[in-house]
């Protein structure tokens, strides 16, 4: 049924070029970060991977950044968080 969301990934990317749309191929028209200016925001995982691009962002938008994570790492403490927590375990 074409009434919800394709599983596949691969599929909706291809559906959507076929189909020009522009909301889901361009991500200028639904994102605005200008939000995030002076906000303090905590990430979790801030020191690698997907919590560190999410910082990466935060920070050049103007946030505050608060990072969580087990330890930090050279890319977290350059972009000078107002804040690191660490010694955090999650997993257990």
């Amino acid at each position: 049924s074409d009434r919800y969301t394709i599983p596949d990934q691969p599929a909706r990317f291809a559906r959507a070029k076929e189909e020009k749309n522009e909301r889901y191929l361009d991500i200028e028209t639904v994102y605005n970060p200008a939000y995030l200016k002076g906000k303090r925001v905590a990430i979790t995982g801030a020191n690698r991977g997907i919590g560190l691009a999410l910082a990466k962002e935060l920070v050049a938008q103007g946030g505050k950044l608060i990072a969580i994570c087990r330890s930090s790492s050279e890319e977290l403490e350059a972009l000078n968080p107002d804040e690191i927590v660490t010694g955090i375990e999650v997993t257990s």
